[in-house]
């Protein structure tokens, strides 16, 4: 990496303190599986198994110049609420997300959402609620988050296949005819393009509404203690290792 690491201390520090906590969290829910499944031992083989095989150097590093790359893209899309979306991303381990996973996440869907017309602020909180609503997605309909993502994405980009198979199916006739019925349709540029991505988040939320919660409601269940307990590893290899970058002056 050229030059010094350039993620702020106040990240790395409280990445640490973040996961470390999170880990005896999750040590207690993978208790209580064990006792009433027969399951922990299982979860925690494989968990073990991974870990040891991982070139932990190696993936540490690689962890810590995207976490600096991530942080920057945050304040470069977010500006002045960058706190905020910072801490979201460092508690986005309770949702089965890293802290680079969530960076990431949020700088795709707040950069199209910012580039539609939405204001900084309102840019942050949809920005949060849509990667949430991703993890509900993934864990109802058995996709990959990131797939969640990108059909969120492609959804604003106006191509409704990709969002379909979470449960959500729209067409741009329906956005044209809702924005007849709202009396925006003489709208051109980039205020229709605002209009419309409006009522496409609208929509959006309306018919997920059954798979918004997913992730809470499945607090305690093998399937969700294991992201969030992978996001928290994760964590633990970027934060440490983007600390000692920051100490070493790297």
């Amino acid at each position: 990496m050229a030059g010094k690491i350039n993620v702020p201390v106040s990240v790395a520090v409280q990445g640490v303190a973040n996961t470390a906590k999170q880990f005896q969290i999750l040590g207690g829910s993978i208790g209580r599986l064990g006792k009433t499944a027969g399951i922990a031992g299982l979860a925690f083989g494989a968990f073990a198994g991974a870990v040891k095989a991982a070139d932990f150097a190696s993936n540490a590093i690689a962890g810590a110049r995207d976490l600096e790359r991530n942080m920057l893209g945050l304040k470069s899309v977010f500006q002045e609420v960058t706190p905020q979306m910072e801490r979201f991303a460092l508690n986005a381990q309770n949702v089965g997300l890293s802290l680079n996973d969530a960076s990431k996440a949020s700088i795709f869907i707040g950069s199209v959402l910012k580039q539609s017309g939405f204001s900084i602020q309102d840019t942050a909180d949809l920005t949060e609620r849509l990667v949430k609503l991703g993890t509900d997605l993934s864990l109802t309909y058995g996709y990959d988050v990131q797939e969640a993502l990108m059909g969120m994405t492609a959804l604003f980009r106006g191509e409704y296949d990709p969002i379909e198979k979470f449960g959500v199916a729209m067409k741009q006739s329906e956005i044209n005819s809702e924005l007849a019925a709202r009396g925006l349709d003489h709208l051109e540029g980039a205020a229709r393009r605002f209009a419309e991505q409006q009522i496409r988040v609208e929509l959006l939320f309306q018919r997920s509404q059954s798979a918004q919660g997913a992730f809470e409601r499945g607090t305690g269940t093998l399937a969700v203690e294991q992201l969030k307990l992978a996001a928290a590893f994760q964590n633990v290899q970027d934060t440490v290792a983007t600390a000692m970058l920051i100490v070493t002056g790297k």
